[in-house]
């Protein structure tokens, strides 16, 4: 048989493998692989209402840090700020961007392995604050994890418990014997702090050499789009400097 005819004849079984494993990533759902846990009741309604959960739902690769019950509710900063939106970014914090079992763990560099948060990815952490060092000890058989600034400044690190539940190369969940909280990170600040807005009219106008595409994406309301969907997430233009239209024919349309 021709192998051409091989790979038709399996281009459909192909095809419906990934098409249910595409599926059955997208359809997990975090609060409901800690649903059987009752002692990480808290930190599942801390995912639902910060809203964090939502974040989750296209991600397919990641590790999540659960602080149990018993410690969750012995944390000062939880119980003097539990409505703040800055616990949102706290708990975003212990959801690692990369799937670690627990074999993962154990082949961790002697020295630290930075990982990114998906606090990170919000655009609110200072420097990289928003990633976090992750050691595994060989002798202790200990895995500890902790802000990426210098151990004597780091106001809190957590060491793992015990795995979870693991959906192979997309989710492990461990359980963390505190809450994690960033470096230079203020809990306690006020909620209703004005956000910081995004012009990027403005960034483009400030930098200078950029007043042709200012003008462009202002015109055609492109800007207005990037500003509103941007979300607190941060954004990357890569935008022609004036001199470079100088050349462009006076019919060009845009």
């Amino acid at each position: 048989m021709a192998v051409s005819q091989i790979i038709s004849d399996f281009t459909p079984i192909i095809m419906l493998y990934l098409l249910l494993h595409s599926t059955f990533i997208s359809a997990v759902n975090i609060t409901h692989l800690l649903s059987p846990y009752p002692d990480l009741s808290d930190f599942s309604d801390l995912l639902s209402t910060t809203t964090v959960v939502a974040d989750l739902t296209q991600r397919t690769s990641l590790t999540l840090l659960a602080v149990p019950n018993s410690f969750l509710r012995t944390s000062e900063l939880i119980r003097r700020s539990p409505s703040s939106t800055n616990i949102a970014d706290v708990i975003r914090y212990h959801v690692l961007l990369q799937y670690l079992s627990l074999h993962d763990l154990r082949r961790l560099p002697p020295s630290d392995k930075l990982i990114t948060t998906l606090f990170q990815t919000t655009g609110r952490a200072t420097n990289n604050f928003g990633l976090v060092n992750v050691t595994y000890d060989d002798k202790t058989d200990t895995t500890i994890v902790r802000s990426p600034a210098a151990y004597s400044q780091a106001p809190s690190n957590a060491t793992v418990i015990s795995l979870i539940n693991n959906l192979p190369y997309n989710v492990s969940i461990y359980s963390v014997n505190s809450l994690i909280v960033p470096y230079g990170f203020n809990l306690l600040s006020s909620e209703s702090r004005p956000p910081l807005g995004l012009n990027i009219s403005k960034a483009l106008i400030d930098g200078h050499n950029f007043n042709v595409a200012a003008s462009m994406l202002a015109a055609s309301g492109v800007v207005q789009e990037f500003e509103s969907d941007e979300g607190g997430a941060g954004i990357t233009l890569f935008v022609p400097t004036d001199d470079a239209f100088s050349d462009l024919p006076a019919s060009a349309n845009f």
